[in-house]
């Protein structure tokens, strides 16, 4: 495997401000397998860093993320998205789903062993004067809902948690499968509708999540810290139902809930995406930004 080259860039957006771009910068993640980041700076930083997480199936060139990162430059935040090191993508490959065979390995604990390697060059950068925050903010997107919820309930360098269609229950949608059956075999398959391949998923995955299932069942985690939380939904989402962002705020009262009418999982984002974002899309950037600024001040608001 070769080492990925980091590609720079400059873009002038469209309120005037400046975004630098440096792209597939290589990491270590879980089991030593490297995968890939993408760092954007503005020119016009607020001091705060939002860290995006994508979802199951998801890797971070998906749709619109890039236009995503463009919008949260443009409004004076740093920002990073990245791959996780099992999601079935290749440093050679970052956009298709080359290794099916790490995709199948993954759990979420390697995702969260990713998610601390970019927390931790993210710092690593900041001692080194390029890279200036103060706030490290967190989003995931569907599966990584929970992820970024145990890392902020853990972790007491993030200063926020966002989830875009998060999922509320990681066990219930492993359990939709027939346990004895993916115990027998060692691996159940899940059809990628965009792509017509049969994803593996590795026995190893429901049993990590038992094994940590202090972590993992947000209906009984410990909590220690109390991070301000948003949990962000469309009504008419029909691969995690909005009723998983009212689940949640019942798990964590404090948090504030913000449902967004006629959308679904998505948010009308499309892969590939083609600009202008969709009005969802931008619903969904500006609550979020506006949200994570108000937290400066003490609001967290409530549905």
């Amino acid at each position: 495997m070769r080492t990925s080259s980091v590609i720079v860039r400059q873009f002038i957006l469209s309120n005037g401000n400046h975004m630098h771009l440096r792209k597939n910068i290589q990491l270590t993640g879980a089991e030593g397998r490297p995968f890939l980041m993408d760092l954007y700076t503005s020119d016009n930083p607020k001091g705060h860093l939002i860290i995006l997480c994508h979802g199951f199936k998801g890797f971070k060139d998906w749709g619109c993320w890039h236009e995503m990162a463009k919008y949260f430059t443009g409004e004076g935040y740093h920002f990073i998205k990245f791959n996780y090191s099992h999601n079935g993508t290749t440093v050679d490959h970052p956009m298709e789903f080359e290794d099916l065979d790490a995709f199948g390995r993954n759990t979420f604990s390697k995702e969260l062993i990713d998610l601390g390697k970019v927390i931790q060059r993210a710092e690593s950068l900041r001692e080194k004067g390029e890279l200036d925050f103060d706030k490290l903010h967190l989003i995931g997107h569907s599966r990584s809902g929970p992820i970024v919820i145990v890392k902020g309930l853990e972790d007491d360098r993030v200063a926020t948690v966002t989830t875009w269609a998060g999922v509320s229950d990681l066990k219930g949608m492993l359990t939709r499968h027939m346990i004895e059956e993916w115990k027998r075999n060692g691996v159940i398959y899940i059809a990628n509708a965009r792509t017509g391949q049969q994803m593996p998923l590795s026995y190893d995955l429901y049993l990590d999540y038992m094994e940590q299932e202090y972590r993992f069942d947000l209906a009984k985690v410990e909590v220690k810290r109390r991070p301000p939380m948003h949990f962000l939904h469309g009504d008419q989402d029909e691969a995690v139902p909005y009723s998983a962002a009212l689940e949640l705020k019942s798990f964590f009262p404090w948090a504030k809930v913000d449902i967004i009418p006629e959308t679904g999982h998505t948010f009308d984002c499309r892969h590939p995406q083609s600009e202008p974002l969709p009005p969802a899309a931008m619903k969904l950037l500006t609550l979020s930004s506006e949200w994570i600024l108000s937290t400066e001040s003490g609001g967290k608001g409530t549905i």
